[in-house]
């Protein structure tokens, strides 16, 4: 296989590429906006984000409602 011309090491990769789901300009899938139109772009960093709020807050609603049932068990059981 002979090796690639200095063009076709200069071409970007097609597959690092998307379309704007606004406007339909070419962007890179790293891209938080559209440069053409500045729409916001969904990534894996930001839904990775969501992903890991959503697990924080429901972790921090099952340690709040554990720590009240046992608040409640305990004033019980003291007799308070």
């Amino acid at each position: 296989m002979p090796a690639p011309t200095r063009a076709q090491r200069r071409r970007p990769d097609r597959s690092a590429l998307r379309p704007c789901p606004a406007c339909g300009h070419t962007v890179a899938k790293t891209a938080e906006t559209c440069p053409n139109c500045g729409a916001p772009l969904p990534g894996p960093a930001r839904i990775g984000n969501a992903i890991a709020s959503l697990l924080a807050a429901a972790a921090f609603a099952y340690m709040a409602w554990v720590l009240f049932d046992f608040s409640e068990a305990l004033s019980a059981f003291f007799g308070g």
